[in-house]
């Protein structure tokens, strides 16, 4: 028991080094490596929601894959770590607008937005929890296509610059949305609450 406790304390250690393969399979040569690998925590730590290991890695080989064509192509490059991390910021963009498009095209996407209209309600207690469900929904089906989008994106835990990237408006514009649709749930709520507790009589 004790030993099985140490085990689960030990620090995890250094992430697995990243070995970047050609469209054959085949690893680049150290040169490929020696420009992508020192944006590899850049990179988790700009889309830190990407969380899946083989999403990363697959990023990451078709980055040199990409580098690569261009330097086929003929192109001087003259700052070669410049147009690699422009290579995998796009990249991790456009993997983070797929992933919006997954859940949003889903069938967790009406989940996934109630979820954030309850992380936004101050109340606790189950009883509590199960009403703001039905206003969550209610209010989650009155939301316009762009405002799902945006609680949907910030139920899977990106940041606002994330989700303004995605969904092509500003950082501001995004968290100016989310109060708008906080402010909604809890006025909802509270209202909920004055008729069930005959504070509003018709």
């Amino acid at each position: 028991m004790s030993a099985c406790r140490m085990n689960q304390q030990e620090p995890l250690g250094e992430l697995p080094k990243l070995r970047l393969l050609d469209e054959a399979g085949q690893p680049f040569d150290e040169r490929i490596h020696a420009i992508f690998l020192p944006l590899e925590m850049r990179f988790r730590l700009k889309f830190n929601t990407i969380q899946d290991e083989s999403i990363l890695r697959n990023l990451f080989d078709r980055a040199g894959q990409l580098y690569f064509k261009e330097e086929q192509q003929g192109m001087r490059i003259e700052r070669p770590e410049g147009l690699a991390w422009t290579i995998l910021n796009n990249l991790g963009v456009s993997e983070l607008r797929r992933s919006e498009e997954r859940v949003i095209n889903g069938s967790v996407a009406g989940t996934a937005g109630e979820k954030t209209l309850l992380a936004m309600s101050t109340g606790v207690g189950t009883p509590e929890q199960i009403v703001n469900q039905v206003y969550a929904k209610q209010i989650y089906a009155q939301l316009s296509e762009l405002e799902q989008r945006c609680a949907t994106l910030k139920t899977l835990g990106f940041s606002s610059g994330e989700v303004a990237s995605a969904l092509s408006i500003s950082t501001a514009a995004v968290d100016k949305m989310m109060q708008r649709i906080r402010d909604r749930f809890r006025h909802s709520s509270s209202n909920g609450r004055k008729s069930r507790s005959g504070g509003s009589s018709s």
